[in-house]
């Protein structure tokens, strides 16, 4: 973290860096030591200065002019400032020149209008970066001083950063009883139309840079502004607008058409326009907007299992903080997926909790809804030569396919025992042994239900090598050894034997090979159980 100083009198954490961004913090005492440092913090209270390094990093903002393109389009990177807290600012200059960068570096020339709250032509933030918006730049003129080069045809000129910052600001092109003006929307005060009391044919505003310098002369309106998205339907807009638009609405709905629609003009400057071809206004927003499996299974039987990837991805219908995508469940099969903003009124109730329900799973992270099991539709998968599965003290998993709640225990033709979900009995005709409660298979319901069966074969005997376990050799006293045979078979036994180097087993003889068997009649030693289930 860096070196530390003692110093006397208040509690300081100061922080100094070089070009490479590598970073040293000095914490300590000292009385005035923060005064010529532009990076440091005093407090007054024990041990305050004890917050993390991050508390010292300047601010970053955007330091660069509109000579690069990175900078015009807000794209380049951030560099840290000298103080912190400080903020960042763009502007345009007197030579027509589009400038960020960090408070302390602007000229004074400029500071006044940075600091006026009412002032546009300069605009002031405080958070990092924050000063990456897109200035638009309009082509601007009066055919009075111009003439020939701002008439009615396209127009030659260059584009100008407009003079006053508006955030999603437009251009606009009029012939007002013949003399043409273009310039920027921002230069008119809130609401105001420049298109008010003119013709369509004299009058247009659009949403790109450089887009005012179209002829007056063109296509009066825009055709095929998208309408609806999911059915492809447009619409043409009225004469005189030029502009596509894209709203959303107070509940959260997204309405797409043309910029003089009623819902376009109520929403004022959130209504996103466009007008670089028809249709344009197609395009998700905003961007990032939270995108879900959305699906029914009545429709779809795809909907439960999701077999392809990405099949029912979806942007949320509405644009609600903090929504999430949704799996409904109807018993232990999908019923829908959908965003959670969008989970049908009956079933808000089961939906609605901080966390997930069995019958609702909810998710946070894009296309996450893609559960095809209820999470209490769990078993035991085991078999009984694997640990702890005989004696039910393994953790029910969730099952593959839905099992309607249902699990399974069954003894194989091997002698083992199995334990499953109901859904992966594939064979109809042991599935139909099992649901009749057959002596070597039984089927429960409930979350791990599983975990109890024992066959009636079913033995447990002393379980050791005395290669690994030094006390194996020892007279067996307690059940610390016991296990169930991996085996439930008929006649089983517990057997005691001695190899050839001296050593010692204890285990079930279901266990043992035939060539073992075999090769051990003289060092085998077997115990039949009379009235127990246990023996050594």
């Amino acid at each position: 973290m860096g070196k530390v100083r003692e110093r006397v009198g208040s509690l300081l954490l100061s922080n100094t860096w070089n070009s490479s961004l590598s970073f040293v913090v000095y914490r300590g005492c000292g009385r005035h030591y923060c005064a010529d440092k532009p990076i440091c913090v005093e407090c007054a209270s024990d041990a305050c200065n004890g917050r993390p390094e991050s508390v010292l990093r300047p601010s970053h903002c955007l330091v660069c002019d509109s000579t690069d393109p990175f900078c015009t389009n807000g794209t380049r990177m951030s560099q840290y400032c000298d103080y912190l807290n400080e903020p960042c600012y763009t502007l345009v200059r007197n030579d027509g020149i589009l400038e960020r960068g960090c408070f302390s570096k602007l000229h004074l020339d400029y500071k006044g209008a940075c600091m006026d709250e009412t002032d546009r032509s300069c605009i002031a933030c405080t958070s990092n970066s924050c000063n990456r918006d897109l200035w638009r730049q309009c082509v601007l003129c009066r055919s009075l001083e111009l003439d020939q080069y701002c008439s009615r045809e396209a127009s030659l000129l260059k584009s100008h950063f407009c003079p006053q910052f508006q955030r999603n600001d437009r251009c606009y092109a009029k012939d007002v009883q013949g003399t043409v003006i273009r310039g920027c929307l921002s230069d008119y005060a809130a609401q105001e139309d420049p298109c008010e009391g003119l013709e369509g044919k004299d009058c247009y505003t659009c949403s790109s840079d450089h887009c005012n310098a179209k002829s007056l002369n063109g296509v009066d309106h825009l055709q095929e502004c998208v309408w609806s998205p999911y059915t492809s339907l447009t619409k043409d807009c009225e004469v005189g607008d030029r502009a596509c638009a894209t709203v959303i609405l107070p509940n959260g709905h997204t309405y797409r058409g043309c910029s003089r629609d009623p819902q376009c003009v109520a929403a004022g400057e959130e209504c996103i326009l466009c007008d670089s071809f028809s249709g344009c206004n197609i395009d998700r927003y905003p961007p990032d907007r939270l995108r879900c499996n959305i699906c029914q299974s009545s429709i779809s039987n795809s909907c439960k299992l999701l077999p392809y990837p990405r099949q029912f991805e979806k942007p949320c219908i509405r644009l609600v903080a903090g929504d999430r995508c949704a799996t409904v469940f109807d018993g232990f099969n999908v019923s829908y997926r959908d965003c959670l903003s969008s989970v049908r009124e009956e079933h808000l109730a089961k939906c609605s909790g901080s966390e997930s329900s069995v019958e609702c799973d909810v998710c946070t992270k894009w296309n996450c809804n893609t559960g095809t099991v209820r999470r209490d539709d769990r078993c035991l998968q085991c078999t009984s030569n694997m640990t702890h599965c005989s004696s039910g003290l393994r953790t029910a998993t969730m099952c593959k396919v839905p099992s309607e709640g249902k699990c399974y225990s069954r003894v194989d033709e091997q002698g083992f025992l199995v334990r499953g979900c109901l859904s992966d009995i594939s064979d109809q005709e042991l599935k139909a042994a099992c649901e009749k409660d057959d002596v070597d298979c039984v089927i429960c319901e409930g979350q791990g239900c599983n975990a109890q069966f024992l066959p009636v074969n079913t033995l447990s005997c002393v379980q050791c090598d005395s290669r690994l376990q030094l006390n194996c050799a020892q007279e067996q006293k307690d059940d610390r050894n016991v296990q169930y045979c991996r085996r439930h078979v008929l006649d089983d036994r517990c057997y005691t034997r001695t190899d050839a180097d001296g050593s010692l087993q204890r285990g079930c003889l279901s266990d043992l090979t035939n060539e073992t068997l075999c090769n051990a009649v003289n060092t085998l030693r077997t115990v039949t159980p009379s009235n127990v289930t246990k023996s050594y």
